[in-house]
């Protein structure tokens, strides 16, 4: 229930907050409520909610959404890579900035930094992928389609490290259950 009504809150805000271009910063002020923490810190999976946030107030306030739905296209998360520098404990006050950091032909990926008093708490690189009713749409035709023509940003290295990661998970969720490995061993 706290998932929905924070969604429904972030929404809410963002269309009276101010608009933002597709290369400018979205950047919300948040505080952790009761239900984020498990007995004293916040749970991990909050982390991915508050950054899920993010990526609503970015879509939203750049007139993103309207445009996706209009078209009956959608924004899907393929994967996401967080990590974790500090934890943080129940009411404390964050700060939530997001950004498109990267786009290719498939995918386009976004940043996410959580601070606490200017210092770094987590950061996340989500990459989402585009899909209209014939299958998957190419970033760069959707965000040109959108107005926004300007040519990709330059890969940061994060992003290959990224493409590594998910290979060798790949090859590893294929060769499950690991050949020799037995729970009786």
């Amino acid at each position: 229930m706290t998932r929905w009504l924070r969604f429904l809150l972030t929404v809410l805000r963002s269309t009276v907050r101010p608009r933002l271009r597709a290369d400018q910063e979205s950047v919300l002020d948040l505080r952790v409520w009761p239900t984020d923490a498990d007995l004293t810190l916040m749970n991990h999976a909050c982390y991915l909610t508050l950054m899920e946030q993010g990526r609503i107030d970015f879509m939203v306030r750049t007139g993103f959404l309207r445009f996706l739905l209009r078209r009956r296209w959608s924004a899907v998360l393929a994967s996401v890579v967080v990590q974790y520098r500090k934890p943080l404990r129940r009411f404390v006050k964050i700060r939530l900035r997001t950004r498109v950091v990267y786009w290719d032909e498939q995918w386009i990926y976004l940043e996410h930094r959580l601070e606490r008093r200017g210092a770094l708490v987590a950061a996340g690189l989500a990459k989402n992928a585009f899909l209209g009713s014939m299958g998957r749409l190419r970033p760069g035709e959707v965000l040109e389609a959108f107005g926004f023509s300007r040519p990709g940003p330059p890969a940061p290295p994060m992003i290959a490290g990224l493409r590594d990661g998910e290979r060798l998970m790949g090859e590893r969720i294929e060769q499950w259950p690991a050949p020799g490995w037995s729970i009786d061993a």
